[in-house]
């Protein structure tokens, strides 16, 4: 579960950090929502994952989230639809999040992948900031099976220049976030956008804030 760029800390295969999340999970009262990434790139072996899979259901969650980095289209809708059936036995509903700086980068991307998957258990994971700054507001959610979205990160943050535009913003690089109601990003009005109930986790800014405990 490799997220390019980012610091990797292997768990699956380490028994004793393994007993250990688990410990750390209950003692602090905590439940898990989702199992954070799965990237599916050109080289990707997705049966690899089945592992991982397989821990994060027997740690409760409910959710794996997928990004497509992969430029080949039929390849990156057949890799999700295999990992689908994969996640299904552990009662898992694979989330796929779209973002400027991937492949699968729109809403409307992602929701034709879905389509032409065909699998039940696929969903949009929505990023309110990844959204606007590449494709446009809520406005653009009207219409779309609400069945699709089970699962939204709520995210705030800044525009760059000449943003929203996908062009402009892979150019511009990297988000810059903002903890909710510090930024730009409209979150009342995408909330109002999505339907009742649905599950909600929050992506914030995070080194300065690293040495909270996980409660607070």
């Amino acid at each position: 579960m490799r997220s390019p760029g980012l610091p990797f800390h292997p768990v699956m295969g380490d028994a004793a950090l393994m007993c250990d999340i688990k410990r750390t999970i209950t003692v602090a009262g905590l439940t898990v929502l989702d199992l954070y990434s799965f990237y599916l790139q050109a080289d990707t072996k997705v049966a690899a994952f089945q592992d991982a899979l397989a821990f994060g259901a027997e740690l409760g969650a409910q959710y794996a989230m997928v990004m497509g980095d992969d430029s080949n289209w039929h390849r990156m809708r057949d890799n999700p639809a295999r990992f689908c059936d994969m996640a299904m036995p552990f009662g898992l509903t694979a989330v796929l999040e779209f973002a400027i700086t991937r492949p699968l980068a729109t809403l409307q991307q992602t929701t034709q992948l879905i389509v032409e998957a065909r699998r039940s258990n696929a969903a949009v994971c929505l990023d309110p900031l990844n959204m606007l700054r590449g494709s446009g507001g809520p406005e653009l959610l009207v219409g779309i099976d609400p069945r699709l979205f089970l699962y939204a990160q709520i995210t705030d943050g800044l525009l760059g220049p000449g943003e929203p535009d996908l062009a402009r913003a892979r150019q511009n690089g990297p988000n810059i976030r903002r903890m909710p109601g510090e930024g730009v990003v409209p979150i009342g009005k995408f909330l109002d956008a999505l339907s009742a109930g649905i599950t909600l986790s929050l992506e914030t800014p995070g080194p300065d804030r690293a040495d909270r405990p996980a409660t607070e």
